[in-house]
């Protein structure tokens, strides 16, 4: 419960483990004084953090500045169904997107409307995922009609309630150039499946937006390792379920470093899980696709030796 608060920003909580429920006006005045507030691991946790409010209301801080520290910036309201609507946004984000502030002067624009008809469903439920993430928020990518197609990166977070909207806060870039790479990626990736069809192969694809791992070939058909089609929370999630086995994990949390910073690609032999409790040793070789510094995607072959380890 502690971690969950601490996590939604709130370092102030009262229960039957500290004190027993009183009036919100004495529970005020309680955490007044320092002897009743236990905060040494809260000052732990915080003491390395920026104050924010002292940043915003320095005397270095001009608009453009913080424009440039931001990116697009949204407030968005949404009803949970059908209807999304742009409530405010600075200039960056009618830049990016040009969803031009007069189109929302009298409150009546659905934004739904410019996303790709193929997105929108995409775009809604990660509104809906958003409400319950907390501060972690949710990452989406999507087709944007404005004037042209461009694909828009939003990281989503809920705020509040109000008159029957939920409110939400997102931060907006344009990832078109990244997208064209991956899409150049995905065409390269297809002709390479052609050609692994004739060797005992598997090609996996890792989103880094999406934390995500997909699965390609032979994998969906059953006849190789126990990934699923799609894993979500990597590399963490194969680590706890013990995908890699505990001898290769130095060589796996490597791959993983190189192809954070790196477009080389790399090479190493990893004990996976392949059916039931069995591992096996398997060839693994990875590159990474990069835009602008940052990594995008991963795309890794597979190739099992057929050695068998305990």
């Amino acid at each position: 419960q502690k971690r969950f608060l601490m996590d939604l920003g709130c370092y102030y909580a009262q229960g039957f483990y500290f004190s027993k429920p009183i009036p919100e006006e004495k529970f005020e005045e309680m955490i007044q004084n320092p002897e009743n507030v236990i905060s040494e691991r809260v000052n732990a946790e915080t003491e390395n953090t920026i104050a924010i409010e002292e940043l915003f209301h320095s005397d270095f801080m001009t608009e453009n500045l913080l424009n440039n520290i931001l990116g697009g910036v949204a407030i968005y309201a949404y009803d949970g169904k059908q209807d999304l609507r742009l409530l405010k946004a600075n200039d960056y984000y009618y830049e990016t997107t040009k969803n031009y502030a007069s189109l929302i002067d009298d409150g009546s624009f659905n934004i739904l409307d410019t996303i790709h008809p193929d997105d929108r469903e995409k775009g809604l439920n990660a509104f809906k995922e958003a409400r319950k993430s907390g501060s972690k928020g949710v990452v989406v990518q999507f087709r944007s009609l404005r004037d042209e197609v461009k694909w828009l990166t939003l990281k989503i977070f809920f705020l509040a309630d109000r008159e029957g909207y939920g409110m939400y806060y997102a931060s907006v870039e344009d990832s078109t150039e990244q997208m064209r790479i991956v899409n150049e990626l995905d065409m390269s990736r297809m002709s390479f499946e052609t050609a692994l069809e004739l060797i005992e192969a598997v090609v996996v694809e890792y989103n880094f937006a999406e934390r995500a791992l997909y699965a390609k070939s032979k994998v969906q058909d059953g006849r190789n390792y126990i990934f699923g089609s799609k894993i979500e929370n990597v590399p963490e999630s194969l680590i706890e379920h013990n995908v890699i086995h505990p001898s290769s994990l130095p060589v796996f949390e490597d791959m993983i470093e190189h192809i954070k910073t790196s477009e080389d690609p790399v090479r190493g032999m990893i004990s996976m899980l392949y059916t039931g409790n069995v591992y096996k040793i398997c060839d693994v070789m990875v590159k990474a696709v990069h835009s602008d510094g940052k990594p995008i995607k991963a795309v890794a072959v597979i190739k099992s030796t057929g050695k068998v380890i305990n």
